[in-house]
Parts: C-alpha cells; sequence; structure tokens
C-alpha cells in the first residue's frame, strides 16, 4: 500500500552542536534555527516541531580534560501546502 502523498513528501533534516556545558535548552533553540533557516532556504517547507527527536546531552570523551556534550536534533518538514495549522 503506498503511503499518502503527504506522508511521501516529508523531508527530515538533522542538525548537531556540541557545547562545553549541558544546556538543553540552549542546544534546542539553535537547532530549531538552524533547521527552520535550512528547511527554507532549501525550499522544503516547514519543520513539523510535533516530529522533533532530540538526542542528547551525550557526553564527548576529550583529551584536553574539558567535557563537551553533543545534541542532535531531527525534524520531518512538510510542504507548505500540506501543513495543518
Amino acid at each position: 500500500m503506498a503511503a499518502p502523498t503527504a506522508d511521501r513528501a516529508l523531508a527530515w533534516y538533522s542538525s548537531a552542536i556540541a557545547l562545553p556545558y549541558p544546556d538543553v535548552r540552549s542546544a534546542l533553540t539553535g537547532l530549531r534555527a538552524e533547521i527552520a533557516h535550512e528547511a527554507a532556504r532549501t525550499g522544503a517547507g516547514v519543520p513539523d516541531w510535533d516530529t522533533e527527536v532530540l538526542v542528547g546531552p551525550v557526553l564527548l570523551p576529550t583529551s584536553g580534560g574539558q567535557p563537551w556534550f553533543d545534541y542532535v536534533l531531527s525534524v520531518a518538514c512538510r510542504p507548505r501546502d500540506a501543513r495543518q495549522d
């Protein structure tokens, strides 16, 4: 069975950031802005924030002693005409 047209049209975007401190709010704000900018730049449509998946903070090993925390956000983007507001 084929997926409905709107489901086939989804484009997924991911963005990552590493911070020297664990701050989910700051990471999420920056990652959302980056994905929204990239989706607009490429014409992918509108990020559907209900689909967002955040992974992190993940402690990254470093040789210098300063810990870094990695975050990755993935979000589906829907074409503008398929967005349900």
